[in-house]
């Protein structure tokens, strides 16, 4: 349990926060999640601009919209710089399906910044969303 010694306490954005464990010893509070948006609702084939993506581990989520039958291909690179191209493969997502696709996984590399590519979108007002969890 945790008890509350002082509610108006004011510190700064970015303050390392910590619990104690069951050993009684200190250790740093896990911070939520935070959602990186690589393609926005994007209905032609592109490249996003690599994002710098913090250490932890990572899950990826694609997904397709449209109507009817709606396909793309969202293929996910790592890369050490924050350029666009010449990254490292990660992963490849494929979208298919009537209206709509998402596809997700969890990927373990590190790589300091990231960036995908969709290609092969079809459908009528097929639009895809890309996005990175860390």
């Amino acid at each position: 349990s945790i008890k509350i010694i002082n509610e108006d306490i004011t510190m700064p954005i970015n303050t390392p926060i910590y619990l104690l464990d069951t050993t009684g010893q200190a250790v740093a509070a896990k911070k939520f999640k935070e959602v990186f948006t690589l393609l926005d609702a994007v209905t032609t084939n592109q490249t996003s601009a690599a994002v710098a993506i913090p250490k932890g581990p990572r899950t990826i989520q694609a997904s397709i919209a449209g109507t009817g039958a709606v396909s793309g291909t969202v293929t996910w690179y790592g890369t050490n710089s924050n350029e666009a191209s010449g990254g490292i493969l990660l992963a490849t997502s494929t979208l298919s399906g009537t209206t709509t696709d998402t596809t997700g996984a969890e990927i373990t590399a590190e790589w300091p910044y990231m960036y995908c590519t969709l290609a092969g979108i079809s459908g009528t007002g097929a639009a895809v969303t890309a996005s990175v969890g860390a």
